[in-house]
């Protein structure tokens, strides 16, 4: 559940920056979360992130959408 809320705070103050300072998304490497952003707004991603030594917990997450202009879009 950390590593979910993790990944949920790294997106959205990603998203957040990038789409309220410059209305778009910003591609990028933040810490554990890769970003894409094709000009037409198309957004892809990864997360990934690797908890522990010995028995080791793993979170990882692809996503992808589409972001308008204004900053508000769709993604899975």
């Amino acid at each position: 559940m950390r590593l979910y809320r993790r990944f949920v705070v790294a997106i959205a103050g990603t998203l957040a920056f990038g789409c309220g300072a410059m209305a778009s998304p910003v591609a990028g490497r933040f810490e554990q979360l890769d970003l894409a952003v094709a000009p037409g707004g198309h957004v892809l991603g990864s997360y990934r992130e690797v908890q522990g030594e010995g028995v080791t917990r793993t979170c990882a997450f692809a996503l992808s959408g589409v972001v308008d202009a204004s900053g508000r879009g769709k993604i899975t």
